[in-house]
């Protein structure tokens, strides 16, 4: 009987979200750039082929860009944190 309450509790909330989820959302669909909406779809590729690459990545050197742009990010922050406005 106790399941039966917190089912009937729950069912008008799952109504609720079920509804919000078919709303229409225009700002967001306007936020779409025509070229966009008009362009293709792209090509589905099996995962085996995005898998098998042939590029060797070298970690030190993917670790030291990483690095580098995380630093030049902070000093960017760093530097927008100091302007002062308009």
């Amino acid at each position: 009987m106790k399941r039966a309450k917190s089912v009937q509790h729950a069912l008008p909330l799952l109504l609720c979200f079920g509804l919000a989820a078919c709303a229409q959302f225009p700002e967001v669909d306007a936020s779409t750039p025509a070229a966009a909406q008009a362009a293709d779809y792209p090509d589905l590729l099996p995962i085996d082929a995005l898998l098998d690459t042939d590029d060797d990545l070298d970690a030190e050197a993917t670790q030291a860009e990483l690095a580098s742009r995380a630093e030049a990010l902070r000093q960017r922050a760093a530097a927008l944190r100091t302007a002062q406005p308009g």
